[in-house]
């Protein structure tokens, strides 16, 4: 799991919720905001993850972004 690329994502669409990962608050994510938190991390897919416009071919922070949804969705399953 890319910690940093999590932390760059969340400064930039909402910096509220960097604290989270930031002072190891992980444990109070509960399915409302995970799913706000995958749903942030879906739209920085879809805006960086792919090298082409038919979203065919996934580039590395793609991949990196994949694992941080997977990541995120069993904090709180």
């Amino acid at each position: 799991m890319n910690k940093i690329l999590l932390v760059e994502i969340l400064s930039k669409r909402e910096p509220e919720l960097v604290r989270y990962f930031s002072n190891n608050l992980i444990n109070e994510i509960d399915e409302d905001l995970g799913n706000h938190i995958r749903n942030i991390l879906n739209d920085e897919f879809l805006e960086t993850g792919m090298d082409d416009p038919n979203g065919v071919i996934i580039n590395k922070r793609g991949k990196e972004i994949e694992e941080l949804i997977d990541y995120v969705g069993n904090l709180y399953m």
